[in-house]
């Protein structure tokens, strides 16, 4: 695996991205900063079902398989075991397990809860924020 910062980006990020036609500039991202960008299959399902809703299959240019594809190419999946407990929405405790079981420096969300948490070695921010350390 390549030396890098570590970082998990959550599934309404990549939506944005997805939706807004902008998957060349998170690419382009990735790869600039050397960023090691981790997954994993509750991410991946949580997304292929956002992305499997009517309104956003309206939008979309192509099948979710697509996308999910191709995040599969500029991610790293693992396994991971649910031990986190502390998110307010419990079905996103999967994203703090994700960050912390693969020693990632950041977690970028758009959810405003998730943002208000504090976990040990962690940076919890908005992509704007992350954006902010690569200027």
């Amino acid at each position: 695996m390549r030396n890098g910062r570590r970082i998990i980006l959550d599934t309404n990020i990549w939506v944005s991205y997805i939706i807004g036609r902008k998957l060349d500039e998170i690419t382009k991202l990735i790869l600039d900063h050397n960023l090691i960008v981790f997954s994993c299959n509750e991410l991946e399902e949580e997304l292929e079902e956002v992305l499997s809703r009517d309104k956003f299959t309206k939008v979309l240019h192509f099948k979710p398989d697509f996308y999910l594809n191709f995040i599969r190419n500029l991610t790293t999946i693992i396994s991971i075991s649910t031990n986190f407990q502390e998110c307010p929405d419990k079905k996103d405790n999967f994203l703090f397990d994700l960050a912390i079981q693969s020693q990632s420096d950041f977690l970028v969300t758009g959810d405003k809860l998730l943002l208000d948490l504090k976990v040990d070695n962690l940076k919890v921010v908005s992509f704007k924020q992350f954006r902010e350390h690569f200027k």
